[in-house]
């Protein structure tokens, strides 16, 4: 991901969704750094030197066939 006013583009690839307070106050105004891994992990760097890293983006969930999901009951309301 690069910033738009560091010459990131303005598309899909390079848009990441903050709330108000991380994006301006963290990014910006404190000047903590972010970086975007392929595998979708992501780390914040502070000015200081500290690291906080994200954790693996959650597994997609199963798509099961119909033949395999329990059989639908009509006794309950």
């Amino acid at each position: 991901m690069v910033h738009r006013a560091d010459g990131g583009r303005t598309s899909l690839a390079n848009l990441k969704d903050y709330c108000w307070w991380h994006h301006h106050v963290v990014l910006h105004e404190l000047g903590w750094t972010l970086t975007m891994h392929p595998d979708g992990t992501s780390q914040v760097t502070s000015p200081a030197g500290k690291i906080i890293r994200s954790h693996s983006p959650p597994p997609r969930p199963r798509v099961t066939s119909p033949a395999s999901r329990p059989p639908h009951r009509t006794d309950q309301p």
